[in-house]
């Protein structure tokens, strides 16, 4: 079982604790399953030296998930802004604002190998 990343970190504050706190409980329900192993992704796509949201965690949440791919953004952006607009001439009060730090939660390629090497590191067939 491979742990998640948080790719929200910069858009949402605390947000770290959380995901490695469901992490540790994902972690705690694996381990009961006889040859199931746990394996953790969070700390290498999230590394906490400097606490949550420090350079290094931007720069690798960056080169591991799509997340600063600046097509995906400028996608997100004209989503927001047409949703927006709709809902204006439904006549809602409240707009979202785009986010454009947001992108792709997904990871690039150098992100799926990264994940996967994870994982082929604890697997034993």
């Amino acid at each position: 079982m491979l742990g998640a990343y948080n790719p929200f970190t910069f858009l949402l504050e605390g947000s770290d604790l959380l995901q490695s706190l469901l992490n540790g409980v994902v972690k705690e329900v694996t381990e009961k399953f006889p040859n199931a192993v746990y394996t953790d992704a969070f700390l290498k796509i999230n590394p906490q030296r400097g606490g949550e949201g420090n350079a290094k965690e931007r720069e690798t949440i960056c080169k591991y998930t799509e997340m600063c791919n600046a097509q995906d953004q400028e996608r997100n952006v004209k989503k927001a802004e047409a949703t927006a607009t709709k809902e204006k001439g439904e006549g809602k009060i409240i707009t979202y604002p785009p986010n454009p730090i947001e992108g792709d939660i997904h990871p690039t390629v150098a992100g799926a190998k990264l994940l996967a090497g994870t994982l082929f590191k604890v697997y034993t067939p």
